[in-house]
């Protein structure tokens, strides 16, 4: 993918992968990754960011000062999911979990 990896580009991408995967639990996908597939994001997913996917991923949820995955930190679906939600209606990018669980 090209462009740079901002916070609007991860919100957007982690909406679109929500709707997508209801039913599966988020840790296993990643918002970076092209078609979001399992795993972590490389620096091959984003080559013109100058700004690691990942680092975004972890500021967006409030957990910059860990050096893995958000979703591994919280180690839960639950939490991973209801902290992703919260970030998403504080950015103003959703008013509700409704918006993505029509």
């Amino acid at each position: 993918m090209k462009g740079e990896y901002t916070e609007k580009v991860h919100a957007k991408r982690l909406i679109k992968m929500l709707k997508e995967y209801k039913a599966s639990k988020l840790p296993y996908h990643c918002p970076a990754h092209v078609d979001f597939d399992i795993g972590y994001s490389t620096d091959k997913d984003w080559p013109g960011s100058t700004v690691y996917p990942c680092v975004v991923c972890r500021t967006f949820v409030g957990v910059n000062d860990v050096g893995f995955c958000p979703c591994v930190f919280f180690a839960n679906a639950r939490v991973a999911r209801s902290k992703t939600i919260a970030a998403l209606k504080k950015g103003g990018y959703i008013k509700s979990a409704a918006d993505i669980y029509k």
